[in-house]
């Protein structure tokens, strides 16, 4: 049987169709999985960090909404190409005890990382932002901010 003029032309539109569909398709359903796995982390997150909190000595030395906007600015310091280690060494000279520290990793909880320029829609918390410092930053980090205030906590 011959096919008409065009009919190439309609089968390979619609072959195209599927394979594009099917493509955004499987994308939806693994983003949705991906999301469904970040709350879920973030929810073991916050109560892995909330049980600490409650373990942890000394009050917290500021109110939640500070936490909140010192996780905002570690948040741009770190989500981005090359980390601002001079901005975080700030940020963590405000905490003065393990509490404050824990307060601080729950008001940043799990935020996209968007710092390699493709935003792959992963989810991270601050531990994970951490570690983009280089090592060395890291170790200044634990022993000279946090250490000489006597805070145990360490990245």
């Amino acid at each position: 049987m011959a096919m008409l003029p065009g009919e190439k032309g309609a089968i390979a539109i619609a072959s195209i169709v599927v394979v594009v569909g099917s493509f955004f398709g499987i994308r939806a359903l693994m983003k949705n999985a991906d999301e469904r796995k970040a709350r879920r982390e973030g929810r073991e997150l916050d109560k892995t960090v909330t049980d600490d909190i409650k373990g942890a000595k000394g009050k917290p030395t500021s109110i939640a909404t500070n936490y909140k906007l010192f996780a905002d600015r570690l948040y741009k310091a770190l989500n981005v190409w090359n980390p601002n280690p001079a901005q975080v060494y700030q940020i963590f000279s405000q905490m003065n005890n393990d509490r404050d520290i824990l307060e601080l990793i729950k008001a940043f909880a799990m935020r996209l990382d968007t710092s390699n320029g493709i935003s792959t829609d992963e989810m991270a918390n601050l531990g994970s932002f951490i570690q983009k410092l280089e090592p060395e930053e890291i170790n200044a980090l634990n022993t000279i901010t946090l250490a000489n205030r006597g805070i145990r906590y360490r990245f």
